[in-house]
């Protein structure tokens, strides 16, 4: 599916129109890939704050919440960066370990 005209986007994140060109759209539609929502200099920092840990989002002026566990495999005390919802949870050794 090839389109035969530039298209002008609203970024999700500036609120600036930007221009999707035909170049890009078949670029897209070769890789399967949908229409972007960000403009290039949004994606760029967005890119950046995932680069340093912060997931795309804006970095926290804190440390990450951790939360107590106790492992279901070891039965060690251990601490996740996640609210768990159940009591099936491993310690990050065993994390780790499970995925080798």
């Amino acid at each position: 599916m090839t389109n035969s005209e530039d298209k002008n986007i609203t970024c999700r994140d500036c609120q600036q129109e930007f221009v999707w060109t035909k170049g890009e759209q078949d670029f897209y539609a070769e890789k399967g890939l949908s229409a972007p929502s960000r403009c290039r200099d949004c994606r760029t920092k967005r890119k950046q704050m995932r680069d340093q840990g912060g997931q795309g989002r804006p970095m926290s002026n804190g440390p990450k919440e951790m939360f107590d566990i106790v492992c279901k495999k070891c039965d060690k005390p251990g601490q996740v960066p996640f609210k768990p919802t159940s009591d099936d949870v491993l310690c990050r050794d065993c994390f780790i370990a499970s995925r080798e």
